[in-house]
């Protein structure tokens, strides 16, 4: 139950931020700036960045925790 307080806090202060984004705009500036194809590039550079980092993450993770957990150690 805590962890779904922490993680509403954050989508919460994610919308509110967003929503004071947007008030500050006009909408058809907006719809302008989000039909950039520059910026879908970016986008679409950063998950595949994120989705790579995450990947090799896993892979060099997974094996040493795998050792560290059959492995008895004090500490």
């Amino acid at each position: 139950m805590p962890a779904l307080l922490g993680v509403g806090f954050f989508l919460l202060m994610g919308a509110a931020s967003l929503a004071a984004l947007l008030r500050y705009g006009e909408l058809h500036s907006w719809l302008g700036y989000i039909q950039q194809p520059y910026l879908w590039r970016v986008v679409r550079f950063s998950l595949w960045q994120a989705l790579l980092s995450s990947g090799i993450s896993l892979l060099i993770a997974l094996p040493v925790a795998s050792c560290l957990v059959h492995r008895q150690f004090y500490g």
